[in-house]
């Protein structure tokens, strides 16, 4: 049976993986390559050429971290090692040095209305990030000058590498604001850099109802439901004579009693929903009007997406130490 190694070469930034087989017969019949993850997870097979070969596609730049990993081969030459396996293995961890990237763990955020919040974002790279900035219209925050606004720790983070979900290390950072205000909710700009380029993420912040789910099943007719196009909630039903507690933080400006909801919903990029309202007594609609002048008065809907203030009243007040 031959004794196998991998040897990595590359030329012109492409790199080449051959399959190095050393054995009697000399003649060898080389199979499919197997990419794994550094937690052993598959991601794909490659076809390597007859004389062990591999050659990794010139994939761009910002995709190119894609193919670390550990890289496997086959090889078999018609005869059993002293363990009886006829095919014999080796493996070579690749691991290039690129730009850091935001991983596909990296969601648009959806804040609540009046209420500070974490922010975590997901990173990958090697060579490890050395500056990460938060930056909106009129403002630029980095971790080294605002090092009590960042927390930072290794985690495992997920990505896709080449159409498949995988597990890495990598690296959690969590940026705590301040209780939100309507300025706040605009567009926020990541970018996180080492010696080799640049990561960026852009987030947009949102209105974001809370959603509260309808608990009860007694009366299903008796139940007001409300969809914006920020989120469904529906309120909690309390007490035995089936009076409603209605509990909304912030209506979306184009509610009113004769329009109707649609089903639709996408996480990622939430559509603008309308509202429906079933069995509403007297009293209901007095405090749906109420619900109405209150988003009008509070929400600030028509300056949501204006310009932002100063870093240091957006996050949170944390004392170092």
């Amino acid at each position: 049976a031959p004794d196998v190694k991998i040897i990595t070469t590359t030329s012109n930034g492409r790199v080449n993986l051959r399959c190095n087989a050393n054995g009697y017969p000399k003649i060898c019949r080389y199979l499919v390559w197997e990419h794994k993850t550094l937690f052993v997870e598959h991601i794909r097979y490659l076809k390597g050429d007859s004389f062990g070969n591999l050659y990794l596609s010139e994939n761009s730049s910002d995709i190119k971290y894609q193919d670390n990993g550990i890289y496997v081969c086959k090889v078999e030459n018609g005869i059993v090692n002293s363990i009886g396996n006829l095919v014999q293995m080796a493996s070579k961890q690749l691991n290039t040095d690129e730009a850091p990237v935001f991983v596909s763990d990296n969601k648009k955020v959806w804040f609540l209305w009046k209420v500070n919040y974490s922010c975590y974002l997901y990173i990958y790279g090697h060579p490890k990030y050395q500056t990460l900035c938060c930056s909106s219209q009129n403002w630029t925050m980095c971790q080294d000058s605002h090092p009590y606004a960042f927390e930072e720790k290794v985690t495992l983070v997920r990505d896709t590498f080449h159409g498949v979900v995988v597990l890495l290390q990598g690296y959690q950072v969590s940026l705590q604001t301040a209780i939100l205000q309507p300025v706040d909710f605009t567009l926020y700009i990541f970018e996180v850099r080492n010696v080799l380029g640049t990561g960026k993420l852009i987030v947009q912040l949102e209105h974001l109802i809370k959603r509260m789910k309808n608990q009860s099943n007694k009366n299903k007719d008796n139940v007001v439901k409300v969809e914006s196009q920020y989120e469904e909630i529906q309120v909690e039903e309390e007490g035995t004579n089936d009076v409603l507690r209605r509990s909304i933080e912030c209506l979306a400006p184009e509610l009113n009693e004769g329009s109707s909801f649609s089903d639709d919903h996408d996480d990622n990029n939430l559509v603008r929903r309308s509202a429906s309202v079933h069995s509403l007594d007297k009293r209901g609609e007095t405090q749906y009007r109420s619900y109405e002048k209150f988003q009008e008065e509070l929400c600030f809907s028509d300056h949501a997406y204006t310009e932002g203030r100063l870093s240091d009243t957006f996050v949170k007040d944390i004392m170092e130490g």
